[in-house]
């Protein structure tokens, strides 16, 4: 690599001719024109793509606006850090005076922030209120773009050939890559409006869309591409909308919103936005990473040392669990640890008499949650529990002895949702900025951890803290009040905990979870049973975790939600009085919709919790299972992100000290068979060079294949799995069907012994397994035997040309393969 000169890896501030000040790195230039409170960013040594003639806004309560553009007083600069000898470099320009009536002598601050070595721009945008009175205030606009002022935002072709990544509000709400010229996927279903900030539209219009905190543009004529979003989350939730003008066909405007929630900022007091990261460098991948990166560092954010495996009640048991039940699924993994080398079990909801009621188990746990938690461990495994903490029922014994725990409306009357399966009772969001309310969180957490012993805790239901209404305190944002209560959670149970999150806006939570769903509810069908993209469905969980997958070992761990593999169960199979029933539990799911499933949580290396009865998963479908274990620490990049509705190409990179190879994942969405075509350099693979393609789920080697291949008839929701490696000279490993990742945590060693004509080969797993490794033989090799130290041997087949040799074995633990050629 090409060391880069000290005047390379600077930042440049420099004062030009009329007032304009320019920050610089080697990628991108940044321009505040002080006489018109306007700015720029451009490129380096890349025209036609650019930010031109932003300017910054504050929306206040009453409907004023307080805007860079306006004529104030003074309009000044000064640079306010330097930090690792120019590697980091901010000023701040300071508007200050009289704007009218509006002002006063206060003062709107707007701080840009670059980097010597990272093409990203950081803003962030302040008021400081010397009006005399106090002023509310319903958001910050850090980043104001508008062709009716003259600004514009250029991609280097029309908005019709632009895609772009939209981020649901929360944990279900659904992600999706959306041409600039169809309509915003938007909810006008009541039922479904908690997947949606509420500060947004309900009704699709043309040309106008959203996206919660973060999104992402890719420009498919040009290959370029933007990433704009917040980078800071405590206070605020935010959105960036946009507009598109369609017969100009280019962006009408675009503004980053940090949603203040009308706080009140007092006479003297400073208030500020969230901080908002931009990058307009590309490529994408290489953006979203950079954003992932930037949020990661600015919210502290914690992961684990170790992705979770394990078994949860919910998906098969729901709310009918019973201390009988759970004890009967302990003595099945403990009776099969070597096939399921799991971590955690985890009950699900239903151990409850209401919910807020969280020490008080129902009948069906006679002995108490420590009995259980206790058994766990005596089985070798660690207890996780769920629970909804900020969601009390208003039959529970906690809403009768504290009502004024919960948010309230205007006339006084608890903020709540939905209702329990007994019909009877709402739930109602618990008020985090409640004093009494945080020390009963604390007492809640640290009974479930010290005192019952569970080292595991999904909490769920978060955005029952977000509820608009009135809190204890007046003046906190919806964002504080969900901060609070999860950094309550945080403190009670330590670190050794590992915390779960669910069903909250995500930003939020960066810091205090260490994993996260990213995904609607799973299920055992394939689409949901209404016109509304939010599950359970198990295709509306992977288009989540996908397109969420930079998020992945940056904010914590992306949970893509349960593994299932049952068949499950049709209308037909259900009560005819059970139709709610049916909708939230029922559906079927083929074998092929289970090995898109596996393809799909393999690549993308999230936790790995199965949720099936393991006691009655039938042989064909249970086989599935134990490829994901033991969990292999990787994540896939997504090839084709934004080029189509849903991505196609998934490909991870495996680096073993002994070999490297790509595992791609090939998915076919659709309701028919699909020829996928894979080119090679997009996996940035060697042109004009041979590689050993091998298809996974039929055990099919392709052949030595340069430059590209096509996968043909590809079945309706399903995926092909190849493990492509570069071809070499002596006997190889091209495969191994003992995981999915075709050697990735199984294989741990391999050496080509040239001088005796011998290929050693190191396994080790945890339990046991039974499976085979393919091995190619170039000309003039020819297979002569096999032997094992510890693993149980079939003799190698070969296939009728001799190129593969196919050797079956049993491992347990750990194993060395020797295979001798002449």
């Amino acid at each position: 690599m090409q060391k880069r000169s000290r005047a390379e890896s600077k930042v440049e501030l420099n004062v030009l001719k009329d007032k304009v000040i320019e920050v610089a790195n080697r990628f991108e230039v940044l321009q505040f024109d002080l006489a018109t409170g306007r700015f720029t960013l451009s490129l380096k040594n890349k025209s036609g793509i650019s930010i031109r003639n932003a300017f910054a806004r504050i929306n206040l309560t009453d409907g004023e606006k307080l805007q860079t553009t306006d004529n104030w007083t003074s309009r000044n600069w000064d640079r306010t850090s330097r930090r690792e000898e120019r590697r980091e470099v901010s000023f701040t320009v300071v508007h200050s005076g009289t704007v009218g009536e509006k002002s006063g002598n206060s003062s709107l601050k707007l701080s840009f922030q670059a980097f010597a070595d990272t093409p990203s721009i950081l803003l962030r945008l302040e008021l400081t209120n010397n009006t005399g009175k106090s002023v509310r205030i319903k958001e910050f606009q850090p980043l104001v773009v508008d062709s009716a002022e003259g600004g514009s935002f250029n991609l280097g072709s029309s908005t019709k050939n632009w895609r772009f990544l939209k981020n649901g509000y929360q944990t279900s709400s659904p992600c999706y890559s959306l041409s600039l010229t169809e309509l915003d996927k938007t909810c006008s279903v009541e039922f479904f409006r908690n997947n949606f900030n509420p500060r947004s539209k309900f009704n699709a219009v043309k040309g106008e869309f959203d996206s919660e905190w973060m999104l992402a543009f890719k420009d498919n004529a040009t290959g370029n591409s933007a990433v704009i979003g917040f980078v800071t989350m405590n206070n605020n939730m935010s959105q960036i909308d946009f507009k598109v003008d369609p017969q100009q066909e280019k962006i009408q405007a675009l503004w980053a919103r940090s949603i203040s929630d009308d706080i009140t900022c007092k006479n003297g007091e400073s208030i500020s936005s969230e901080m908002l990261f931009t990058d307009i460098v590309g490529p994408i991948s290489d953006e979203l990473d950079r954003y992932a990166d930037r949020t990661a560092l600015e919210m502290n954010a914690v992961s684990w040392k170790k992705i979770p495996t394990g078994w949860c009640s919910w998906y098969e048991f729901f709310e009918k669990i019973s201390e009988e039940l759970i004890l009967h699924v302990i003595e099945y993994y403990r009776k099969n640890r070597e096939k399921y080398p799991i971590e955690y079990i985890q009950l699900d909801d239903g151990y409850f008499i209401h919910r807020g009621d969280w020490t008080i188990p129902n009948s069906m746990f006679p002995h108490g949650m420590k009995f259980i938690a206790d058994r766990i461990k005596e089985a070798g495994f660690k207890p996780g529990i769920w629970l909804s903490p900020f969601q009390i029922s208003g039959g529970s014994k906690i809403f009768k002895e504290h009502p004024d725990w919960t948010i309230r409306d205007e006339k006084g009357k608890p903020v709540g949702h939905d209702f329990d399966a007994s019909m009877k009772y709402s739930y109602y969001g618990l008020d985090c900025t409640n004093p009494a309310v945080i020390e009963w969180l604390k007492y809640i957490f640290k009974t479930i951890t010290r005192d019952w012993g569970y080292e595991y805790v999904k909490i769920d239901f978060l955005f029952a803290a977000t509820f608009d209404g009135l809190r204890y305190d007046k003046n906190a944002t919806r964002a504080q009040a969900l901060r609070r209560g999860l950094e309550t959670i945080r403190e009670a149970v330590g670190e050794r905990v590992m915390i779960l999150g669910c069903l909250a806006p995500l930003g939020q939570a960066v810091g205090l979870v260490n994993s996260y769903r990213v995904s609607p509810d799973t299920a055992t069908r394939w689409k949901p049973p209404w016109q509304f993209d939010c599950g359970p469905a198990l295709r509306d969980t992977m288009r989540n975790s996908i397109l969420r997958y930079f998020m992945h070992n940056k904010f914590w761990l992306n949970d893509p939600d349960c593994v299932i593999a049952r068949r499950g169960k049709d209308r037909s199979e259900f009560p005819k009085a059970a139709e709610i029933e049916y909708l939230a539990q029922g559906g079927t799911i083929t074998e092929d919709e289970v090995k898109f499933e596996m393809t799909v949580l393999g690549l993308l290396g999230g936790p790995i919790i199965y949720s099936d009865d393991p006691l009655h998963l039938p042989p064909e479908r249970e086989k599935y299972l134990p490829l994901l274990l033991p969990t292999y620490q990787g994540k896939a990049r997504v090839v084709d992100l934004l080029e189509e509705a849903l991505p196609k190409i998934l490909n991870l990179k495996i680096h073993k000290a002994y070999d490297n190879w790509d595992l791609v994942g090939l998915l076919n969405w659709d309701d028919s068979p699909k020829d996928i075509e894979l080119e090679f350099s997009r996996l940035r693979l060697k042109n004009n060079q041979f590689y050993h393609v091998f298809s996974f789920w039929d055990e099919r080697y392709l052949g030595r294949i340069k430059d590209r291949v096509t996968i043909k008839g590809i079945a309706a929701h399903s995926a092909s799995l190849l493990s492509i490696r570069e071809v070499g000279s002596s006997p190889q490993l091209v495969s191994s069907n003992i995981h999915v990742t075709q050697g990735g945590p199984e294989i741990v060693g391999i050496i080509w012994r040239a001088s005796d004509k011998r290929l050693d080969i190191a396994l080790s797993h945890p339990g046991k397994r039974t499976g085979k490794l393919f091995i190619y033989v170039p000309p003039p090799y020819k297979y002569d035997s096999i032997t094992s130290e510890s693993a149980e041997l079939s003799t190698g087949k070969t296939t009728g040309d001799n190129t593969i040799i196919e050797v079956e074995l049993s491992l347990r633990q750990s194993a060395k393969v020797s295979i001798k050629f002449s």
